[in-house]
């Protein structure tokens, strides 16, 4: 869909030529009446229901998947790009580092049911190097977030020291 770039104002004479455009519509008696039918409907739960149907079965007769050749095309690309972007995320880093660490806080060893019930969130895995795209294993840990929130660039020595040695 073509327009006009996000951000860009209106003309005046832009702006009068829609409200003309505006009140010819709202003139128009198939126009009313098409908002009538729609309004009415939501009051009646039977006409409502009817609409939503008609345009459900709309939608399954118009659905490209039911094309076997769209079908297994698709099938195959989405199962494809999901495995990849499983296999070098982030979240496949997050998985391995938690499940390493039994879920437990490393430094004060704070469940990830007590770190929900205590923070309303659960355990954050830390970058020890604090490069977010390095997902090497040996790269992370597991922290609350109380102990998580201590981790800041001013003290990044001490916590790179502290998370070899307890690697180590």
């Amino acid at each position: 869909m073509a327009g006009r770039p996000v951000g860009t104002k209106l003309s005046q004479e832009t702006k009068d030529k829609m409200r003309k455009s505006a009140i010819e519509r709202n003139k128009n008696p198939e126009y009313i009446q098409k908002l009538k039918d729609s309004h009415s409907s939501k009051q009646d739960p039977d006409r409502w229901k009817e609409m939503c149907e008609a345009g459900s079965v709309r939608m399954k007769e118009n659905n490209p998947m039911k094309d076997p050749k769209i079908s297994s095309k698709m099938s195959k690309s989405l199962i494809e790009s999901n495995r990849t972007r499983f296999e070098n995320s982030t979240y496949r880093f997050r998985l391995d580092v938690l499940e390493r660490d039994s879920y437990c806080c490393q430094r004060c060893g704070l469940t990830n049911m007590l770190s929900f019930q205590i923070f309303g969130c659960r355990n954050n895995v830390h970058h020890i190097d604090y490069n977010k795209n390095n997902n090497d294993i040996k790269n992370g840990i597991t922290l609350c977030q109380h102990c998580h929130s201590k981790t800041t660039k001013f003290n990044k020595q001490y916590w790179i020291g502290y998370y070899t040695a307890k690697m180590e």
